[in-house]
């Protein structure tokens, strides 16, 4: 053990210091305190006793310590950089600031306060502040890397990719790479959308610092560039390296699924499911396969996991009470749940609740609202939870349970199928008008929408690009109409390309945003091709013919295989066996316009 007379020398003083810059602060801390007993106006002593105290993040001590230090040398700049980061931990940075400035104020040339000082500004939000003090630290020292860093991040923040890039390309050349350097230009190029050098930092970044996060960098990189096979031995790696995180195996897991490697992922999430068999994700992942399979009772059961999901799986966050007792003669409240296509798909068993049931109560958002107040009218609907106090019911139950008690049998799901979306009257008129001047009477109406998915994945999984899409045109002179809620590309530069293949594309402003007349304006079609998306199930709903194309691994009503749904009788499949090659769906497509529109379209 060490004691006071192997420390007391002022000459091991340095080598205390040395131990706190190779970050054992806890063993340093008690050796320089011995220190300052027979030494007690050292400043370097004290100053180094206030590092110790901030890297165990006790701010308050190290100010005491770092005080004295400075009251001993009024110009330690030193001493100031840690009375500023001091009062950073104590979330005081306008503090924080004016000590940096003082500290600048004392040595112009000081490259650490100055990047202090920027760091905190950044904290501040005031980035154009930030940014000559940072500029200023890389002048005065072009290898400080952690100037680089914060400077990166403030050009990341304002998308300022030129200036990054040449920052990036001198520090990358004198090999100064820390993990945050790493990470940084990694994330940076990736939302420049310069996935290529992306992908080389995420590299970089997991074969020097392994992480979970980094892997998912690298793995992201491998997507933007459809590098799927890369994407899924990636997913299957991270799974393998961090196999606790349950939600490692379902990304992995499904990453194999989108891949068409059905058996893999399907042992993979059995394992899961024999590790924890009351997770979630697992469970609604084996769900969707039991579904897919129709194995109805099993995939219904496992489905109710789903409402663990907390928040965002029912409207307005309600919590349902049914426990699975019969509903007969019961006042029931149905709450809504997740998105337009779902509500479509499960609103059919409203009718078989409607048998069963005295009263129905409905709470779903509006946008949901004018579908089911059109198609089911007998029913009561409510759009603010504030106003459940007052109704009576008995029961509350998700949308989605539903088929748990009326789907248990596909073959009476599909015999008992009518259309059960229904359109107002008025608004199918004023649609039907509309398409009378836009289109030809010799032609068929027919519609797109291509773009599909809420998050990052989905989106690139399930979305055809515009530009694949009129390759597997025909060259068929015709209008169509484009439906896509969002679109990759402006409408005019897919007019632009649609007119290469002799398409006049028309678009109606604000259609797809209300659902009214998104109904009315599809029930007047004679043809949708779509992808999976909420356009096939409003078709679907509504009995129009609609040709879906899909990736693999698709939503449980299209099944693993084959080019019809029992749950929709009017849509025709068609299916990637590769991962976004759509353009390989040409003769796909035209086979089934053929035998859809067979008066316009020839084999």
């Amino acid at each position: 053990m060490n004691t006071l007379a192997n420390i007391s020398d002022v000459s091991n003083l340095h080598k205390l210091q040395e131990l706190v810059m190779l970050g054992e602060a806890e063993k340093a801390l008690p050796l320089l305190q011995d220190f300052t007993v027979l030494h007690p106006r050292n400043p370097d002593a004290l100053r180094s006793i206030g590092h110790c105290l901030i890297e165990i993040e006790k701010p308050e001590e190290a100010l005491k310590y770092l005080s004295s230090a400075l009251a001993i040398n009024p110009r330690d700049t030193l001493s100031l950089s840690l009375i500023g980061k001091s009062l950073v931990q104590l979330k005081k940075p306008a503090e924080a600031a004016d000590v940096f400035r003082h500290a600048i104020s004392i040595d112009k040339e000081c490259a650490n306060s100055r990047n202090n000082l920027g760091m905190v500004l950044l904290d501040l939000s005031r980035p154009n502040e930030a940014l000559p003090h940072l500029l200023k630290a890389i002048e005065l020292n072009p290898s400080h890397e952690k100037a680089c860093v914060n400077l990166l991040n403030l050009l990341l923040g304002e998308k300022e990719y030129e200036k990054a890039h040449k920052i990036i390309e001198n520090i990358y050349a004198n090999n100064h790479t820390s993990k945050d350097f790493l990470t940084v230009c990694c994330d940076l190029y990736f939302q420049a959308k310069m996935f290529a050098r992306s992908e080389k930092f995420a590299q970089e970044l997991v074969n020097r610092f392994p992480s979970q996060a980094g892997y998912y960098k690298l793995n992201r990189c491998f997507l933007q560039q459809h590098k799927h096979n890369e994407f899924v031995r990636c997913a299957l790696d991270i799974s393998e390296r961090y196999p606790d995180n349950s939600s490692n195996v379902i990304y992995a897991s499904t990453a194999l699924l989108d891949n068409g490697e059905q058996e893999l992922s399907f042992k993979l999430l059995a394992e899961e499911l024999e590790r924890e068999p009351d997770g979630i994700e697992s469970n609604i992942a084996n769900a969707y396969n039991l579904l897919r399979k129709l194995d109805l009772a099993k995939g219904w059961e496992a489905y109710e996991h789903r409402l663990r999901r907390i928040p965002g799986q029912i409207h307005f966050d309600q919590t349902p009470s049914w426990d699975g007792a019969s509903l007969k003669n019961q006042k029931v409240l149905v709450l809504a749940e997740q998105g337009v296509g779902d509500v479509v798909l499960y609103s059919r068993f409203l009718t078989n609740l409607a048998v069963d049931a005295s009263e129905i109560y409905v709470l779903c958002d509006p946008r949901s609202r004018c579908i089911l107040e059109a198609s089911f009218p007998q029913l009561t609907y409510i759009s603010d939870p504030s106003l459940l106090a007052i109704l009576d019911y008995q029961v509350s139950i998700a949308l989605a349970s539903l088929a748990k008690i009326y789907a248990t049998d596909i073959n009476e799901i599909q015999q008992a199928y009518k259309p059960y979306v229904t359109v107002n009257k008025k608004l199918k008129e004023c649609w039907n008008n509309q398409l009378q001047k836009k289109i030809p009477s010799e032609m068929p109406k027919i519609a797109i929408s291509l773009n599909a998915g809420m998050d990052h994945y989905n989106r690139l999984k399930r979305s055809c690009p515009f530009s694949s899409f009129i390759k597997m045109w025909p060259s068929k002179p015709v209008t169509m109409i484009d439906l896509d809620h969002y679109r990759e590309e402006s409408h005019q530069d897919r007019k632009s390309m649609a007119q290469s293949k002799s398409i006049d594309l028309i678009s109606f402003d604000g259609v797809t945003s209300n659902l009214d007349h998104l109904c009315a304006l599809i029930s007047q079609l004679d043809l949708v091709i779509t992808t999976q998306q909420t356009n096939a199930h409003i078709c679907g709903a509504m009995g129009i013919p609609c040709i879906v194309m899909l990736p693999q691994g698709a939503h449980f009503i299209y099944g693993y295989e084959g080019s019809t749904s029992p749950w929709y009788p009017s849509l025709r499949l068609i299916r990637l066996t590769e991962w976004h090659q759509w353009e390989g769906l040409a003769d796909s497509l035209q086979h089934q316009m053929s035998g859809l529109l067979p008066g316009f379209f020839n084999p």
